[in-house]
C-alpha cells in the first residue's frame, strides 16, 4: 500500500451500540407507556388534567422513543478517527483534518475538540444548525466546536480518547 492510501485506513469506526440503545428505549418506554394510559383515560373520562398530561408526555417521549427504534436499525458508520482526519456524521459530511484541531477534552458524558479555524468546518446537520443558531457563543465555551456523545457508540471512550 502506499502512504496515501494507508493516511486513509480507518483506526477507528464506531457505529450506533445496539445494547446501550436498548437500554435507553426501554426507559423511555416506561416513561411513554404510562403517559399514553394518562392520554387515553384523560380522553375517556374528559379528565382535563390527565388528557394534557398525557398529551405532553406522548408528543416529548414519542419522538425520542421512534428515534431510538431507528437508530437500532442504523449500521452506518457514524465517527471514523484516521491518521489525519476525523469525521463525526452528526457534524458535518466532510472530515476534519487532526492538524486543525487545537483541544480535545472529555468533559463527562460528551467529547468536545476546539479547532484552530472553526469557521472552515461549520456544521452542515439540520439539528446542529439550530443548537448552534440558539445557543450561539455559550455552546463553544461549554462544549467545544464539535462534540459527540460516545455512550451510544459501540466504542469505549477511552479508545476515542487514544486516538487524539
Amino acid at each position: 500500500m502506499s502512504r496515501p492510501e494507508l493516511a486513509k485506513t480507518a483506526l477507528l469506526e464506531a457505529r450506533y451500540s445496539i445494547p446501550g440503545h436498548l437500554l435507553v428505549l426501554a426507559l423511555t418506554l416506561l416513561l411513554l407507556i404510562p403517559a399514553m394510559l394518562m392520554l387515553q383515560s384523560g380522553w375517556e373520562h374528559r379528565a382535563w388534567l390527565g388528557l394534557s398530561v398525557g398529551l405532553l408526555g406522548t408528543a416529548f417521549f414519542g419522538p425520542i422513543a421512534l428515534m431510538l427504534l431507528v437508530r437500532l436499525f442504523d449500521r452506518r458508520v457514524r465517527l471514523r478517527i484516521t491518521d489525519d482526519s476525523i469525521w463525526i456524521a452528526d457534524h458535518s459530511r466532510a472530515a476534519i483534518p487532526l492538524r486543525s484541531v487545537r483541544q480535545v477534552s472529555d468533559m463527562g458524558p460528551w467529547i468536545a475538540l476546539w479547532l484552530y479555524k472553526p469557521e472552515r468546518y461549520p456544521p452542515t446537520t439540520r439539528f446542529r444548525k439550530l443548537v448552534k443558531r440558539i445557543n450561539g457563543a455559550q455552546l463553544r465555551d461549554q462544549y467545544g466546536d464539535l462534540w459527540f456523545y460516545p455512550g451510544l457508540l459501540d466504542c469505549d471512550r477511552r479508545e476515542i480518547m487514544e486516538r487524539f
